[in-house]
C-alpha cells in the first residue's frame, strides 16, 4: 500500500474517530491495527503511541471478529506492544490463540498467569507454543489435565527440565494416554524411561529397551517400586505356624532339586506352605516372598526363580498357576503377559537375576512399609 492510500485511510479513521457509534469503533480498531502491523504505516513516535493508544482503548470495546483479525496481526509483529498482546491473550481463546501460538511479546510470567487462570483451550495454545521454556513446561504438567500435558509432550520444542519428566512419568502409572508420547521425547531421560519400564505394556518395554540399549537387569530394578499393594485377595500377612515352617523346611531339605513341589503345593490349594516354602527358596522374608509372586504381570516372579535356579519349565508352570493380572488391570492376566515374563526370564542372566533380588532385599523394608 503507496503512502498516499495509508494517507487517505488515517484521515478517513480520524473521520470516524468523531463518531460514536459502534459500527465506527470497530472500522477504527480493524483498520489501524492493519497500517501499523500489516502496511507498516510511516507513522513518527508520536504517532505510533496515538494510534497505539487509540487501540488500547478499542481492544476490549471491538466485535470478536475485529479482535481476531488484531491478534493475527499483532502476533507476528515484533513491534508489538506487550500489554496489547497480553489483553489479547487473555481474551477468547479464538482471540487469544494466535497470540499466544506465536507472539514475541509475551514473556514467560504471561504465559504461567494464563496457563493457570484461564481455559483448557488457552493451555493447550500454550503447550503447543513454539520454544517453550523449562519453568513454563513446569507450570503446564501441573495442570492435571492429560490433554494438555500430552499437547506439551507432543511439541518437539518444548523444552522440559528432568524434574517435570519424572512427575508426568509418575502420573503415567494411571494415566496411560501419556506413556506413548512421553517415551516418543528425544530427551527423555534414560532413568526415568527405566523407571516407567516397571509399569507400560511389553511392547512399550520394548521400545525402552531399543531406545536405550539397557541390560535387562537395569531395567528391572525399579520394578518392584511400580507396585501398590499386594494383589488384593490374598489377604495380609499372617503368622505362620510353627509345624508349616518345619514342614516347609523339611519339603526343601528333601527335594532341594525338584522344584515342582512349589507347582503342587499351589495347584492343591496349600497357599501358605506355598509362599512360605517359596520365600525359603529365595531366602527372603515372607512379606517380599508374596510380593514378589503376585506383582501385577509376572515379571518379578520370573526374575526371583532365575535367581533361584529353578528352571523354564517350572517357571513357565508357576506362571500358569500364580493369578497375575493383565496389562489393563481387568483381572487375570493372558498369554501375553506369560510369554513376557519368560521372555524377561531368558534374557536376564542369573548374576543380573542374583543382583536384582539383593536389591530387593535391601530396599524391601521401605518398599513394603507403604
Amino acid at each position: 500500500m503507496t503512502d498516499a492510500v495509508i494517507q487517505q485511510k488515517i484521515e478517513a479513521l480520524l473521520g470516524l474517530a468523531r463518531s460514536e457509534a459502534d459500527e465506527a469503533k470497530d472500522r477504527i480498531a480493524d483498520d489501524l491495527s492493519e497500517i501499523i502491523y500489516v502496511d507498516g504505516a510511516p507513522f513518527s513516535p508520536r504517532e505510533l503511541d496515538i494510534a497505539t493508544d487509540i487501540l488500547r482503548k478499542l481492544v476490549h470495546e471491538a466485535e470478536t471478529a475485529v479482535r481476531q483479525r488484531m491478534a493475527d496481526r499483532l502476533a507476528r509483529d515484533g513491534r508489538a506492544p506487550r500489554d496489547l498482546v497480553l489483553a489479547l491473550a487473555r481474551d477468547d481463546i479464538m482471540v487469544a490463540r494466535p497470540v499466544l501460538a506465536m507472539s514475541a511479546a509475551l514473556r514467560d510470567r504471561d504465559l504461567i498467569e494464563i496457563v493457570r487462570h484461564k481455559t483448557k483451550q488457552h493451555q493447550l495454545a500454550v503447550a503447543a507454543r513454539q520454544d517453550l521454556s523449562k519453568g513454563v513446561s513446569a507450570v503446564v504438567a501441573e495442570t492435571g489435565d492429560t490433554d494438555v500435558v500430552s499437547e506439551l509432550l507432543k511439541n518437539p520444542s518444548a523444552r522440559i527440565a528432568e524434574a517435570t519428566y519424572a512427575y508426568i512419568a509418575e502420573r503415567s502409572q494411571k494415566e496411560t494416554a501419556l506413556q506413548v508420547p512421553l517415551l516418543k521425547r528425544e530427551d527423555l531421560p534414560g532413568d526415568v524411561a527405566a523407571r516407567m519400564y516397571g509399569w507400560v505394556a511389553s511392547e512399550l518395554r520394548t521400545v525402552i529397551e531399543q531406545k536405550y540399549k539397557m541390560p535387562a537387569h537395569l531395567l528391572e530394578e525399579p520394578l518392584l517400586e511400580s507396585l501398590g499393594d499386594i494383589a488384593a485377595g490374598h489377604g495380609p500377612e499372617v503368622p505362620w505356624d510353627e509345624a508349616e515352617r518345619g514342614l516347609a523346611e523339611a519339603i526343601k531339605a528333601e527335594r532341594l532339586n525338584d522344584p515342582m513341589v512349589l507347582v503342587r503345593l499351589i495347584k492343591t490349594g496349600h497357599i501358605s506352605l506355598f509362599e512360605a516354602l517359596f520365600a525359603r527358596y529365595l531366602n527372603v522374608g515372607i512379606r517380599l516372598a508374596r510380593r514378589i509372586l503376585y506383582q501385577p504381570d509376572g515379571r518379578a516372579l520370573a526374575v526371583a526363580c532365575r535367581a533361584a535356579g529353578i528352571e523354564r519349565p517350572v517357571v513357565a508352570a508357576l506362571l500358569e498357576a500364580v493369578p497375575i493380572r493383565s496389562e489393563d488391570g481387568s483381572g487375570r492376566g493372558g498369554q501375553a503377559e506369560r510369554e513376557a515374563a519368560i521372555d524377561l526370564f531368558r534374557r536376564i542372566t542369573h548374576q543380573e537375576s542374583l543382583d536384582v533380588l539383593r536389591r530387593w532385599r535391601l530396599r524391601g523394608a521401605n518398599l513394603l512399609a507403604g
